[in-house]
């Protein structure tokens, strides 16, 4: 059958997913609170951000179903909906200018919000009816907000802009009285607060604090105080300070289990992991015990438990049972849900397709909800189910969606056969010092199930630089990602050193190296994906692939060796209580059996049992492939079945083996190795595959025989029984690839690099975009082409023009100072060296931006055509930091594309 694929090059494919597309009707979603719930139901709130309202944020109440899955699946799972908001409030806060901590839960199925416009605290009854809680001040902001279970008061953070300099606006924890409107500060002295939470029994609380010159992800502490009445004034007493310092220790995210039992993140080991503490005091002492710190995992999770909060009211892990926690956990950029058994430190990943996500709540005794996004879906808001998970190690939860922020997916608008994969990479960079090390990208192919390029190309490539920039990019969809590789084009989020979700000394990188550091990994993940043998892993390297990316719970481990050859071993990943529940199930079947009276049936049974059994005992544990220069590939499996472990201590292996074999494939029977899609068990599937010769065909009568080829007469699937995911997969082949054909490959089938070396571009904005400007001005030929969306370009100026909360940011990612070190300012400052630029380059920028001024950006421009390179300009009137209207969303993507096609002759 002849392909209906149209061969066209890379970059030049039509697609249906356009910048109007992308510019529709869709809405995003905020914080997540829970007004009321019990086993049969829950009222939950959630802040909804409107476009067509420009941009107000909605407070929606809705009630959804959580005792009948039957109903969720004939679409009863929503139902009543109302804005507690009234169409009027725009529900943000202010604080720290990023907001965030908005609306909480009150009570009695009321909810607290603060309104952007006027700032004030409102409560909304759930029916309609909205009340204000504080007097009209325009210099106070508040957030962050905690209800005291039995008295009137609520908890928050205050921000006082009475003068509003940033040296001079004041950060307090303050008391309101939800009845008189009063407000008492309970505790000062920091330059920050953050999460002030009571106890169960509102005789605590817990918050963290930090001063400059740091930031909440760098270092702070967590405190806990009595809250007190003395003649109906309200105050903290007996503060004492938990844990953390304001130098080189994060503690973050109190969450209560009891009203005297604290848990919270602590990142001692590298990443913030979950600690516990408990808290004692009387009213008869003048202090607060601390007893029984310690972390609640058996051994330190290379994985935050709590996210950076660049916003406020951040939830990443709720409190399910006395046994029980629900955690958000994110590790080299991707989000899983994950239970914490608390008893015994262990942690258990649960099957999800979600890779981002957010604001976690609890719903019901076995229920949660949260927003996420998938691979292939856009965030939504999700309600889950725990029954089954909590039951069995191998149990799975369910899961229903309660709204999407798009339906072009759902609906049909966008075919899912647009969408790509991503896939995480790793290549080598160098530090500053000259130490040889690694960084970390997300790589979306190109993908179009129209068109297909031309044998032996490589697509154009546009290096993403996020903001932050302590931050990272994520794996969820991203439509405008879709929009690039949908036209033949691969995109890379590189998540450069400084980046978070890799570990502390990961981030700590861009600690006085910005401009740097970002620069440096950018440019060395572009070399990586246009080099030849960019597939050429680190020989001393053992890496585990994260089982997200897998179909089964498997474990992938390489081992290179000196005379050249590599293995790769892939394991399953099985618990002991698999193991147990196996054998007690088969052994009850084969036991049953003998009373049954029938004979036939008794057997039937028996037979039945012991066939189950033998099935589940004999399972594939491990597949490897060892990889020999000049000899060929050596396949082993090994079937069998692990025995309980019960001691820590045992050193000893406790998988039982039941058969092994091997087997040899010659090198000069392989003709190629190769990776390929199928479908199988209903489910799309990816493997490395080789390629042999029919037995007693040469390569040369093979070739003459289907000169156009087909992949000779045998295939063999490399792991068939563990079918590990597409990472696995693409990491499998492009290193035995080499080690079989050499650097440059003498297989019938070339390898071209990721990224056509020659077509290659850097794009990002705000903090993002300065690392575009800097990577075009120190390496100008780096790049093929650049697009700068308002990217800092005076590093001086920004440090000079922020705001209270990154008032001394920049100090700490630059080293000092702009008036300490003049010249490090100067010398990482685009506007200094504009003229170096040789690359295409597009400017887009807005007219009252107020972080990066229009000045700046038309220096840059005027700099870049006094040298003939080309460039272009373009002020968009009324957009800010930051573009909101549809219209120059849309046009700044179409000026992007056609930049590109321009420069890369497409």
């Amino acid at each position: 059958m002849a392909s209906s694929k149209t061969v066209a090059p890379y970059g030049t494919w039509k697609s249906p997913i356009t910048a109007d597309i992308l510019t529709q009707k869709s809405v995003s979603f905020g914080e997540i609170t829970v007004l009321s719930s019990n086993a049969n139901q829950a009222e939950i709130a959630y802040v909804e951000n409107r476009p067509e309202e420009s941009g107000r944020a909605a407070f929606v109440k809705q009630t959804i179903r959580l005792d009948s899955l039957e109903a969720a699946r004939s679409g009863v799972l929503v139902e009543d909906k109302l804005d507690l908001s009234k169409g009027e409030y725009n529900v943000r806060s202010g604080v720290h200018e990023y907001g965030g901590g908005a609306v909480a839960k009150f009570g009695d199925g009321s909810a607290i919000f603060t309104d952007y416009k006027s700032f004030n605290i409102f409560i909304a009854d759930g029916k309609g009816n909205v009340r204000q809680i504080t007097e009209d001040h325009k210099a106070f902001r508040y957030a962050d907000f905690s209800k005291h279970p039995t008295l009137p008061y609520i908890l928050a953070i205050q921000e006082d802009h009475t003068f509003d300099e940033p040296s001079k606006v004041v950060n307090t924890l303050v008391a309101i009285h939800t009845e008189t409107r009063k407000v008492y500060t309970v505790a000062q002295g920091y330059d920050f607060y953050t999460s002030p939470r009571f106890s169960a029994d509102g005789n605590h609380a817990a918050y963290v604090a930090w001063n400059h010159p740091s930031m909440p992800f760098w270092a702070t502490e967590m405190w806990v105080a009595r809250f007190v009445l003395e003649n109906d004034q309200p105050r903290f007493e007996a503060d004492k300070k938990v844990c953390g310092n304001n130098t080189d220790e994060v503690a973050r995210h109190p969450v209560w289990a009891s009203s005297d039992t604290l848990y919270f993140t602590r990142d001692k080991s590298g990443f913030a992991n979950p600690w516990k503490v408990s808290i004692y005091s009387d009213e008869k002492s003048t202090t607060i015990q601390i007893n029984d710190l310690k972390p609640l995992l058996t051994k330190p999770f290379e994985g935050d438990f709590s996210s950076p909060p660049w916003s406020l009211g951040n939830s990443d892990f709720v409190v399910l049972s006395p046994d029980w926690l629900v955690c958000i956990v994110t590790s080299h950029a991707y989000s899983s849900l994950n239970l914490l058994h608390i008893p015994t430190g262990q942690i258990r990943q649960l099957e999800t397709p979600f890779v981002d996500i957010y604001a976690l709540q609890l719903a019901g005794p076995h229920s949660v909800v949260f927003r996420a996004t998938e691979a292939s879906q856009p965030s939504s808001l999700i309600v889950l189910d725990l029954v089954e998970a909590l039951k069995a190690v191998n149990g799975k939860p369910t899961w229903h969606v309660i709204k999407r922020s798009s339906s072009m997916i759902e609906d049909g608008t966008i075919s899912p056969t647009f969408l790509p994969k991503c896939e995480p990479i790793e290549f080598p960079t160098e530090l500053p010092n000259g130490k040889k090390s690694t960084s970390h990208a997300l790589l979306f192919l190109p993908g179009n199930p129209d068109y297909i390029a031309p044998a032996g190309t490589s697509p154009p490539c546009i290096m993403k630089i996020h903001g932050g920039p302590t931050s990272h990019a994520t794996p969820g969809l991203d439509l405008s990602t879709s929009y690039w590789t949908s036209r033949g084009y691969a995109l890379c989020k590189v998540n450069y050193g400084g980046s978070t979700s890799f570990g502390r000394e990961f981030m700590n990188r861009l600690m006085a190296q910005w401009g740097v550091v970002d620069v440096r990994d950018t440019i060395a993940a572009a070399n990586y994906l246009g080099a030849s043998d960019h597939g050429k892993q680190n020989s001393k390297a053992t890496r585990r692939i994260d089982s997200k990316a897998q179909e089964q719970n498997v474990s992938l481990k390489e081992k290179q060796m000196i005379n050249g050859a590599v293995e790769f071993s892939l394991k399953r990943q099985t618990s002991w209580l698999d193991t147990i529940m196996n054998v007690l199930i088969g052994t009850t079947v084969g036991a049953a059996s003998s009373f049954i009276p029938n004979v036939d049936a008794r057997f039937a049974v028996f037979a039945g049992g012991l066939t189950w059994l033998l099935r589940h005992i004999t399972r594939v544990q491990s597949e490897s492939v060892l990889v020999m220069p000049n000899t060929g590939i050596q396949l082993s499996t090994v079937r069998g079945f692990h025995l309980p472990k019960f001691s820590k201590e045992l050193e000893r292996s406790n998988l039982i083996v039941t058969s092994s074999n091997s087997k040899l494939i010659p090198r000069d029977a392989i003709l190629d190795v190769f990776t390929k899609e199928s479908i199988h068990r209903w489910k799309v599937i990816d493997y490395v595959a080789v390629a042999t010769k029919a037995p007693g065909s040469t390569l040369a009568s093979e070739k003459a025989s289907k000169p156009t080829s087909s992949y000779g007469n045998k295939l063999q699937v490399l792991f068939p029984n563990l079918l590990p995911g597409l990472p696995v997969v693409e990491r499998v082949y492009r290193t035995i690839y080499p080690v079989l054909f050499g650097e440059k490959g003498t297989s019938t089938v070339s390898v071209p690099p990721r990224a056509d070396p020659n077509k290659i571009a850097i794009s990002g904005g705000s903090a993002g975009g300065y690392t575009v400007l800097a990577a075009l001005c120190l390496s100008p030929y780096a790049f093929g082409a650049g697009a700068d969306y308002f990217g800092v370009s005076n590093i001086a100026d920004l440090a000079a023009e922020s705001h209270k909360f990154e008032s001394q940011y920049v100090n700490q990612l630059m080293g000092g100072p702009p008036e300490k070190i003049p010249e490090v300012y100067k010398s990482r400052s685009p506007i200094y060296m504009a003229d170096r630029i040789r690359s295409p380059l597009l400017i887009l920028q807005g007219e009252i931006d107020k972080v990066v001024p229009p000045a700046q950006n038309k220096t840059i421009y005027e700099a870049v055509k006094k040298q003939g390179v080309k460039t272009k300009y373009i002020e968009y009137e009324g957009e800010g930091h930051g573009f909101r209207k549809s219209e120059n969303i849309k046009r700044s993507l179409e000026e992007e594309e056609a930049w590109y096609r321009d420069a890369f002759k497409l």
